[in-house]
């Protein structure tokens, strides 16, 4: 991709300074990545964390994993608010719960923050459903760590 910067000088859009213009607190400017047609990114800037939504949903919430994601294994029959207490551990199974942990809370976030997460309902839900179908754990640990990232981007709701 191309990097543009494009300034506002008191609110008037200019691409370079005006000589003799002055510096103060209506000036801007933005860093713009132009992107190839067809090519999709990933918007949102905001994610609150697992631990975030522990603390701050309604507790009861009957949304199961396996209802949401598929591969989940021996997870399938536990709720998105139980997810967020999974732990680690040797197994794959174990790696699969880490994954499923933050996929959990990107759940939350996906639904919270409505269109700020990085990604859609749709991109996390197939995402999630390839690295688990996968048996890899090498790519759920990877995914795990990208939505960790995600998760803690933080915000003004988090």
């Amino acid at each position: 991709p191309t990097r543009y910067l494009v300034g506002s000088e008191d609110n008037v859009l200019g691409l370079q300074p005006i000589p003799g213009i002055d510096s103060d607190y209506n000036d801007y400017i933005w860093s713009i990545v132009a992107t190839p047609p067809g090519t999709t990114t990933e918007v949102g800037t905001q994610g609150c964390s697992q631990g975030y939504f522990k603390h701050h949903i309604q507790p009861n919430n009957g949304t199961l994993l396996g209802t949401v994601f598929s591969n989940t294994g021996t997870a399938a029959t536990v709720s998105m608010q139980n997810a967020l207490n999974f732990a680690g551990g040797p197994t794959l199974q174990d790696k699969k719960n880490l994954l499923l942990k933050q996929a959990a809370a990107a759940w939350f976030n996906v639904n919270y923050l409505a269109g700020n997460y990085p990604l859609t309902m749709a991109q996390l839900v197939s995402q999630v459903n390839a690295a688990l179908a996968s048996g890899n754990a090498a790519a759920i640990g990877a995914l795990q760590t990208k939505l960790d990232g995600y998760n803690n981007l933080e915000g003004p709701r988090c």
